[in-house]
């Protein structure tokens, strides 16, 4: 996938399982910095997209590139992630918000209590779905975190399929989308800056047509006008997936630059 790695090793990854406050049993993936111990290292709790998605296994360019600046990311399928059957799918059914969050925050919970992250030194980074659950958690559990970054992310959600302009993603998962959760407005990031209390970076393509660069626009507005700590790197080129190159690199050291300014990993 990228011939200038040659056979270089990459951080190694494995699959991880913890028990949710409920009792219900999330794996994860678990990428760990080359060459460090397990143990107090700082850490970033990364949500996949979807939400109907999930990880696993394989190069993650992402994960990789802040593992080999020193982070242990952990990429959790909570409930209503695909690839676990119907029954764990349907867990997610009206917990967009709650139960599915807090699967995100059991994560980082886990991670602490085995020793592998440092509790003083989480961020949560997403991209989607996963930037929706960014900015959520960092409003939901707003001591849990340092930083969040959200990429291409949801900040103001609403029943009718909120800004997906994909028509055939759009109305792939409209009934699931539906019923997400009972009340759209009590669970979207931008009516809740009140408790925000951590640095968010906003990162989002002007030519996303899955979820409107506005989302990030607003989320923007209302940080700054309520003198949150807050950025927006605005990239007038990039698409939902930031298939251009120039679009992945100034990704990656928005991301980098961030996280050194406010999460160092040394």
């Amino acid at each position: 996938m990228n011939e200038k790695l040659g056979s270089k090793k990459l951080s190694p990854v494995k699959l991880v399982q913890y028990k949710a406050r409920d009792g219900l049993e999330i794996e994860a993936v678990l990428t760990m910095p080359k060459g460090k111990d397990a143990k107090n290292l700082p850490f970033i709790v990364m949500p996949h997209g979807g939400p109907w998605a999930h990880d696993g296994l394989y190069y993650d360019y992402w994960a990789q590139f802040l593992a080999s600046r020193g982070y242990v990311v952990m990429q959790p399928n909570f409930r209503g992630s695909t690839g676990y059957g119907t029954e764990f799918l349907n867990k997610g059914k009206g917990q967009m918000g709650f139960a599915m969050q807090d699967d995100i925050t059991d994560g980082v919970k886990w991670a602490v209590n085995q020793g592998i992250a440092d509790a003083k030194r989480v961020c949560i980074v997403g991209a989607s779905y996963g930037g929706y659950a960014a900015m959520w958690g960092i409003a939901k559990d707003p001591d849990l975190y340092r930083c969040a970054i959200s990429i291409s992310g949801v900040a103001a959600l609403r029943r009718e399929v909120n800004d997906f302009g994909n028509d055939l993603m759009g109305n792939l998962y409209k009934m699931q989308w539906q019923e997400m959760t009972p009340d759209f407005n009590a669970v979207s990031p931008i009516n809740a800056i009140a408790k925000i209390k951590t640095p968010l970076m906003l990162i989002h393509g002007k030519r996303d047509v899955t979820v409107d660069h506005v989302q990030s626009q607003k989320m923007f507005n209302a940080m700054t006008k309520a003198d949150k700590a807050v950025e927006f790197v605005s990239l007038p080129l990039a698409d939902h997936y930031f298939t251009r190159e120039a679009d992945r690199i100034k990704l990656l050291s928005s991301m980098e630059a961030f996280l050194a300014k406010h999460n160092p990993a040394s």
